[in-house]
């Protein structure tokens, strides 16, 4: 009887894992905020995926209520601030949701909700 090996080849489970994560949406685009110097951006630290299941639950200094007042400091109509804030603290939020809904808006409304998160300290990533 012949043998199965009893592990798989670190290349063929990478690049299952790879399939998994792109099949699942995990390596789609986002708008990511973040808060810090420089140097903690670049690491990485503090940065927020707005919409991610795990930002949902983790980040609740943004979903709080910041972010309701980051997006009454923008140009972004009553309705489309409550898509918007569904979107990143919804029970149902979405990262594909937010990086489309961003990039949908006029950019005179995109730059004043960039403003906006940057009035508060935050930085914004990832659209576009």
């Amino acid at each position: 009887m012949k043998k199965t090996p009893r592990f798989v080849p670190s290349f063929v489970l990478g690049l299952v894992l790879a399939v998994v994560f792109s099949l699942s949406g995990c390596a789609q685009k986002s708008v990511i905020v973040s808060k810090g110097s420089p140097e903690e951006r670049e690491d990485y630290q503090g940065m927020t995926f707005l919409g991610s299941d795990r930002s949902c639950p983790v980040y609740r200094g943004l979903c709080g209520g910041d972010l309701r007042e980051i997006l009454a400091q923008s140009d972004l109509s009553l309705e489309q601030q409550e898509e918007f804030y569904q979107l990143v603290c919804g029970e149902k939020c979405s990262v594909k949701g937010c990086y489309e809904f961003f990039n949908a808006l006029p950019d005179d409304a995109r730059v004043s909700l960039i403003r906006a998160f940057e009035f508060y300290g935050y930085h914004v990533h990832g659209y576009g």
